[in-house]
């Protein structure tokens, strides 16, 4: 059986951070960038079977030469299949437990990306103008704010996003949630959904 490990690092290239994907050891993708942590922790074939993106183009955008592993599970084991040439065998209950505990491990967040990722939790299940959902929110668009994407989904033609944001003193996290809390409240066009 292989062995998984990863690594998470800052991507200069990309203004955000990577999963560098370890297997045995050895990195895994070489030149290609990893993907976002948020992003790779919550896609579905990490524990589903399906197609799950470990490996962007190093010019930091998905989709552009992307490395995709196929995944197939079985009752024992974790398969990666990569370019129909490349095989990694993972057991099941070690991979689960592994990758359990590395997406709920925020320590190689800053402080920006925290704030990213607790406001997120805020906005989670949000819409704007009905049929807007959100998406994400960043700080490192403009500094001290924190800028939030609705998008409407749909066909490609159809598509539309929208951006809003706040203010916060870019130093304290709990100014960011408070000020999450006030701008959604005091908005007339957020509605939360019901989980």
């Amino acid at each position: 059986m292989n062995k998984l490990t990863f690594k998470i690092l800052p991507s200069k290239e990309s203004y955000d951070h990577q999963v560098r994907i370890e297997i045995d050891g050895n990195d895994y993708i070489g030149d290609f960038l990893g993907i976002d942590p948020p992003h790779f922790f919550y896609q579905k074939a990490l524990f589903e079977e399906g197609k799950l993106l470990i490996g962007r183009c190093n010019c930091g955008c998905e989709g552009c030469f992307d490395t995709i592993a196929d995944v197939e599970i079985d009752e024992a084991k974790i398969i990666w299949r990569i370019d129909n040439s490349t095989k990694f065998e993972f057991d099941k209950l070690e991979y689960t437990q592994y990758i359990n505990e590395q997406k709920s491990d925020f320590t190689w967040e800053d402080l920006n990306r925290r704030v990213e990722r607790l406001v997120s939790v805020q906005f989670k299940g949000t819409t704007i103008y009905s049929h807007y959902s959100f998406d994400w929110a960043s700080c490192r668009i403009e500094k001290n704010n924190v800028v939030l994407s609705f998008s409407k989904k749909g066909k490609p033609e159809d598509y539309k996003q929208e951006l809003l944001k706040f203010k916060w003193n870019g130093t304290d996290e709990q100014n960011a949630l408070n000020r999450a809390n006030d701008f959604m409240n005091k908005s007339k066009i957020f509605k939360k959904k019901i989980p």
